[in-house]
């Protein structure tokens, strides 16, 4: 796999219990895995084509079982070294061209392409890419590669782009000189991608499968799709244990590197005039949402989560499709709305606005990217975002949206009801509920509790879940999250006198008038320990009583039950079910 750490974390977004194929079944089913991913017949046509390095492909089985296979790219216009003449750029190979490969020897020998393929440029969606700046020779020059690519070092160990560390690792040029590696850059690549190979099998050694990029080696997708990890393929030794890059622990590990989470480069050095003009660099400033716009969570709980769960670095693309797809399902039932992924922000977080009246819906990338979240967690976060839009009374200060606890009273009741298919809808919902309440784990105990007296925003987690739960089960819309006032009917006492021989006339008190009809029913009224119930008569004289004739034993302790009485207003007992000691003795 091009890297199977982040494919499988991709996969158990999709599915918990996600594998990876063994390497067989994905080069059985090269071809349609290799259309899937770039959107070629008979696939659904999409410009751009979403699916980026890593993107896991489902492969069913006879059985019905399921494993997952991956998705790979290289940059267009990267110039590779032929036979005869000056480089060609990759995406111009076909099957069947020379090209110039090699072995850890480096003695460069044309070898015929037996694979290539790729997508055309898109400058709607940029797929998330590094570029890798070097000196060669007194020359600033770059390369647009995927998180997974593969490199030689100097020391002749392989690195993928993701663990490479300016300053200290050296790239290896096709004449066996060391180049001095000056920055490592993610960001938006908005060219086309592509990827060549001299073997239609992942490689089981470097012969062969080395190409010369710019005059830098590096590995073909034979060699990119291997598993370098942990051992050796051919003479080469297998990968550092470093951090990967555009993330804490990076920054860490290189703090003599100057830069931030996205860029990483040699203190003083000049490479920026060797940026691609279809490469935009990420950047922390790159987020246009309003300070009014509403959060899923406030900054301070997201500030909590970031710094107390795990989150994948910017360059793995996890769970861009899975957005991708619920972004394409939502907006057929809201096409007003702009939804957008701001992929770049580290804040786990999600907004809602209107400009002018035109209503976003906008995820963070540091949101998608967090470990626990999946399909489930983002359909209900995206459900939140649409349920301060449409999601009615009671509404913020300005109103113009609608509170947080409606927000995810709406999320549940309403929005996910419409967009999920009915027999769908109640495991996809309770699941998401769930994953959510973990997501909200994360947040510190002090900044988990409410703003007292507040009813709009400022809730406390608990009535959040309350919030979503009542939703999901058609319930009222909770007191504190702004909801009808939470009157209970509550049974107040139990008094037991005598009525006939082994009989006793239970009188239970209640603190409201009672609707006789529900009040009357004898199978509303249950003992334990279990004790047979005769009858229930009204007390004429007590509109919030009723008399309970039943079999009972003298001195012993019992607990009368009521269910499903409700008072003459329409209150019923909490949680539907009420109780009171009592113990019958016939001395009185």
């Amino acid at each position: 796999m091009a890297d199977k750490n982040i494919c499988l974390e991709n996969a158990k977004k999709i599915d918990p219990q996600a594998t990876l194929c063994d390497g067989w079944v994905c080069e059985t089913n090269e071809n349609y895995v290799h259309k899937f991913c770039h959107c070629q017949p008979p696939n659904i046509p999409q410009n751009p084509c979403p699916y980026g390095a890593n993107y896991p492909v489902p492969v069913f089985s006879e059985s019905g079982n399921i494993c997952y296979c991956c998705c790979s790219c290289f940059a267009w216009h990267t110039p590779v070294a032929v036979p005869e003449g000056e480089p060609k750029p990759i995406q111009t190979f076909e099957i069947g061209d020379k090209v110039l490969a090699a072995g850890a020897d480096l003695k460069w020998t044309p070898y015929a392409v037996e694979f290539s393929d790729g997508v055309p440029p898109s400058p709607e969606l940029g797929k998330t890419m590094f570029s890798v700046y070097f000196n060669r020779k007194g020359k600033v020059s770059s390369l647009i590669v995927t998180a997974d690519h593969v490199f030689v070092l100097s020391n002749n160990k392989l690195k993928r782009a993701e663990h490479l560390v300016p300053g200290t690792d050296k790239l290896l040029s096709d004449d066996g000189e060391a180049v001095e590696l000056l920055a490592l850059e993610v960001g938006g690549w908005f060219g086309g991608v592509h990827h060549i190979a001299t073997s239609q099998t992942t490689a089981t050694s470097m012969d062969g499968h080395l190409l010369s990029s710019k005059g830098i080696v590096t590995g073909d997708w034979a060699l990119q799709m291997a598993d370098i990890e942990g051992g050796r393929v051919g003479d080469a030794a297998g990968m550092d244990g470093t951090a990967k890059a555009a993330t804490e622990a990076y920054l860490q590990e290189n703090s003599n590197l100057e830069g931030d989470i996205f860029c990483h480069a040699v203190k003083g050095a000049d490479w920026q005039g060797a940026r691609h003009e279809y490469f935009q660099p990420y950047s922390a400033d790159m987020s246009e949402v309003p300070e009014s716009a509403m959060r899923f969570v406030t900054k301070v709980q997201a500030q909590d989560i970031y710094k107390n769960a795990v989150q994948a670095p910017v360059s793995s693309s996890i769970g861009k499709d899975i957005v991708n797809y619920l972004f394409k399902l939502f907006s057929g039932f809201y096409p007003d709305v702009n939804f957008r992924l701001d992929w770049p922000a580290l804040e786990p977080n999600a907004f809602s606005w209107r400009t002018y009246g035109v209503p976003f819906v906008v995820l963070n990338g540091g949101l998608v990217r967090m470990e626990g979240v999946n399909f489930n967690t983002l359909a209900l976060v995206i459900a939140h975002e649409l349920g301060h839009l449409y999601g009615g009374p009671p509404l913020t200060g300005t109103g113009e949206y609608s509170c947080e606890g409606q927000a995810d009273y709406a999320a549940t009741i309403g929005v996910l009801r419409g967009v999920i298919y009915t027999t769908q809808y109640y495991a996809t919902t309770s699941a998401a509920v769930d994953s959510v309440e973990t997501f909200f784990s994360y947040i510190d105990t002090e900044n988990r509790k409410g703003v007292p007296g507040q009813t709009c925003n400022g809730l406390s987690i608990d009535c959040r879940m309350r919030a979503f739960r009542a939703g999901l089960h058609t319930q009222f819309l909770p007191e504190c999250a702004g909801g009808p006032s939470e009157d209970y009917l509550v049974l107040e006492s139990a008094v037991a006198s005598l009525a006939e021989e082994g009989e006793a006339c239970v009188a239970l008190m209640f603190n409201e008038f009672l609707d006789l009809a529900s009040a009357l029913h004898p199978q509303n009224y249950t003992f334990e320990p279990d004790a047979e119930v005769l009858g229930v008569e009204r007390v004429e004289s007590e509109r919030n009583a009723v008399t309970v004739t039943a079999k009972l034993v003298e001195g012993e302790a019992y607990q009368v039950i009521v269910r499903n009485v409700i008072s003459s207003s329409g209150n019923a007992l909490k949680g539907d079910v009420g109780g009171a000691d009592v113990t019958w003795s016939k001395v009185q």
